[in-house]
């Protein structure tokens, strides 16, 4: 863990020279101010985190057993390495949940900035509106209801520092010059990315095969060769994390954590049935998230993306290309869930799906909306805000109610422990263990 610590602090370094690079002081002046526009909206959406703790589910036991090797058992080696480390130094994941969110935002806003300059350094020339219109399609990649319900569970803010910074990286490797050095750079920060959170596979391919489109637009056979090379990339990494987990499971190192891969058909084929109707669920409002018809109406204007994509593509070729591209980044969004032997679907189950809608975003804006009418960029300036807007505010709203449930669930705590107090103090004996039993008189039905 040390060693990728050391890796992303030193990749980082090379990218932001990089994205410094340019000669001119004006440029340079923007770049920066870039940067404090991507920390202030992540600080926008996820800064309620900071101002107070919030509980999830299981903060209150990881708050007493941060249980490292239980996120091995999922394939999470980052984390398990993360959280050893956390254990050596004396922290801990909820205790410290305001500093390790607030390291957190910091990092996310850097994986922005540098996805972002990944892109628009492939896109040439751009108008104003076309650098805020991709900007805004880069921010909705991450600040989003699905980052969000996931962020829920504060206990992730620390472990998911070395995966998000990874993530931006390894995009950023990935499109660099041509070379084999870069695809294995990019496919180390890859593995420690997916080390902390499988589904970030398809955030990373979106952006990627967008930036190679981008790239040798007018190179159809380059085109091909590196997109194939990003899918093997990707392809190789995921295996290796299923098959670590198989290794240490058949070793004996981990137990099983009754969630893990399978490459059963039978499994597979009952997982794509699950995902298949879930989409409903998800385009209709998000999960039961946004508000009502939300994602319906997000989904409308991808559409309408979509078609302007593919009308205005340069012939059958590349019509093939987009189509084959941006169904791959969606379905490998999901990948994880494919193989996964207990398929278990959440709205954080979506983390990388808000980057295939950035990409439609993107391309329809830089390859096809970059010449239209003033008047056409301006709304769509307004439109990405509104969404935006409404994913953040959504976003307080959530964090307001789970902070609501956490006042209830620490006052039937108190409420336990001086139970606990009093019955001690009338019988003279130590209460040592808890047990959960079905009440013998249940009052909820009634």
């Amino acid at each position: 863990t040390l060693a990728m610590g050391i890796w992303c602090v030193d990749t980082l370094i090379h990218a932001v020279c990089d994205i410094f690079k340019i000669g001119q002081k004006q440029e340079k002046q923007r770049r920066l101010i870039c940067y404090g526009g991507f920390l202030a909206s992540a600080f926008l959406a996820y800064g309620c985190m900071v101002w107070s703790k919030h509980y999830s589910v299981d903060s209150f036991n990881v708050m007493y057993d941060m249980s490292p090797f239980w996120h091995m058992q999922l394939g999470r080696y980052t984390n398990c390495g993360t959280i050893l480390w956390a254990q050596f130094l004396g922290l801990n994941q909820v205790i410290s949940q305001q500093l390790f969110m607030m390291l957190w935002i910091i990092v996310l806003a850097t994986t922005m900035w540098v996805i972002y300059y990944s892109i628009m350094d492939l896109s040439g020339p751009m108008t104003l509106t076309g650098k805020l219109l991709t900007a805004g399609a880069v921010v909705l990649s991450f600040v989003n209801v699905f980052t969000m319900e996931l962020m829920l569970f504060p206990e992730m803010a620390m472990v998911l520092l070395l995966g998000n910074l990874a993530l931006g990286l390894s995009v950023r490797s990935a499109l660099e010059e041509n070379g084999w050095k870069k695809w294995v750079a990019s496919a180390v920060s890859l593995s420690i990315a997916l080390g902390c959170y499988q589904s970030y596979i398809g955030i990373y391919e979106a952006f990627v095969l967008a930036g190679i489109y981008l790239k040798f637009r007018e190179q159809p056979k380059k085109r091909y060769q590196q997109s194939v090379i990003a899918l093997m990339v990707g392809g190789g990494v995921s295996l290796f994390n299923v098959v670590l987990v198989k290794v240490l499971l058949k070793a004996g190192f981990i137990a099983d954590s009754g969630r893990g891969a399978s490459i059963s058909w039978e499994v597979i084929q009952s997982n794509i049935r699950e995902l298949i109707l879930y989409q409903l669920k998800f385009w209709t409002n998000a999960d039961g998230i946004l508000p009502e018809a939300g994602m319906l109406l997000i989904g409308i204007v991808t559409l309408i993306g979509l078609v302007v994509i593919f009308v205005k593509a340069k012939g059958g070729e590349e019509r093939l290309f987009l189509a084959v591209m941006l169904t791959a980044a969606y379905g490998l969004g999901y990948a994880p869930h494919l193989i996964e032997s207990r398929i278990d679907l959440s709205p954080r189950s979506n983390v990388a799906i808000w980057a295939v809608i950035a990409v439609v975003w993107i391309l329809a804006v830089i390859v096809f909306f970059q010449d239209s009418k003033p008047i056409v960029r301006k709304w769509s300036n307004v439109l990405v805000a509104s969404v935006i807007m409404v994913q953040i505010l959504t976003m307080q709203d959530m964090a307001a109610n789970e902070q609501a449930m956490n006042a209830i669930d620490i006052l039937e705590a108190d409420q336990i422990a001086n139970k606990i107090e009093q019955y001690e103090e009338e019988t003279g004996n130590t209460v040592s263990k808890i047990a959960i039993t079905y009440d013998q008189n249940p009052t909820i039905y009634q």
